[in-house]
């Protein structure tokens, strides 16, 4: 297994656990996207291969992340982030 594919898997899951929480979601609730995005067919699959599909996903959540938080509060260490 990939120790780098894993650790971006587990950053891809956090990330849609916050962006459920940035768009309303209800705190009892957030382990649900976690967990969906972290058993999707797709990551299952290419977790434990050279790939980067889960790279390209990690970096899609975080960048996201990212605009959400500078539209809430704008500021340009968000907007150099994004």
């Amino acid at each position: 297994m990939k120790i780098l594919n894993l650790a971006m898997a587990i950053g891809t899951a956090v990330g849609a656990m916050r962006l459920f929480r940035v768009l309303g979601g209800n705190r009892h609730h957030q382990a649900i996207p976690g967990l969906l995005v972290f058993t999707a067919p797709t990551m299952v699959s290419f977790v434990v291969v050279a790939k980067n599909d889960v790279a390209n996903g990690f970096i899609q959540t975080l960048t996201a992340l990212a605009c959400i938080e500078y539209l809430r509060r704008p500021r340009w260490a968000i907007a150099a982030f994004a």
